[in-house]
């Protein structure tokens, strides 16, 4: 077999795609995930009283240590999640995003639901599905609040995930940009697509498939898509 493709016996059991949100369903070079890390970078100096370049180390750290940055804000400093959630997220996702008809008619082919699993809140992770033209497309959204503000790459959030789906998680199938939060789900058996965007990847580094546009996923799993549009139905 393929060293790079996904075991026929993964995708049998695959009852769900689990889609990350930024930089996996739209290309990096929008901006859109650029612009939402300038405005952690000031909430962050603005909360902790930091220097902008002070505050854009502490977030790279927190990200680092806890997974995200709200993570480390929650442990280390007490911060109020909602509170953060309305600051870093003040912005109009339209201003970088835009509809991909290519993406909506991909997703219309699959034969199983596709879900949202982001460490985004679900009032922004919902923008963007609106944004990209695709939120009917998607069955359930699963945001970092659902897990406690725990989320990727910790272990028990792809766990939850699978869980409040009703399935295992070898039953789902990510589709994810970040090397780390592929190699957590792989560690609990979970299948799952390296979205790299032209990104170079070493086979050492990140083993498995990797597509260089969220639409290339059917060609990476092509049993899990069928030649007309799904009557899945949203509820996200």
């Amino acid at each position: 077999m393929d060293p790079a493709a996904i075991a026929p016996h993964q995708v049998q059991r695959c009852r769900v795609v689990l889609l990350d949100v930024d930089n996996t369903l739209y290309h990096p070079d929008t901006g859109l995930l650029a612009h939402v890390d300038t405005h952690i970078t000031r909430y962050v100096a603005a909360v902790l009283g930091q220097p902008e370049d002070e505050a854009n180390r502490t977030r790279v750290a927190y990200t680092r240590e806890f997974g995200t940055t709200l993570g480390g804000l929650i442990a280390r400093d007490g911060v109020d999640p909602s509170d953060y959630h309305r600051a870093i997220y003040d912005l109009d996702v339209r201003d970088h995003v835009t509809t991909r008809p290519a993406l909506k008619a991909m997703l219309a082919r699959l034969r199983v639901p596709a879900a949202v699993l982001t460490n985004a809140d679900r009032h922004y992770a919902r923008r963007v599905l609106d944004a990209l033209g695709i939120r009917d497309q998607i069955w359930h959204v699963i945001d970092i609040e659902s897990a406690g503000y725990r989320g990727k790459p910790r272990l028990g959030f792809y766990v939850a995930a699978a869980q409040a789906l009703g399935l295992r998680p070898d039953e789902c199938l990510l589709v994810e940009d970040t090397p780390r939060n592929i190699a957590a789900a792989r560690a609990l058996g979970m299948p799952a697509v390296y979205a790299r965007w032209g990104r170079k990847q070493s086979p050492t580094d990140l083993p498995g498939p990797a597509i260089d546009d969220i639409i290339e996923l059917e060609s990476v799993v092509p049993d899990l898509f069928g030649p007309a549009p799904g009557d899945n139905e949203a509820i996200a």
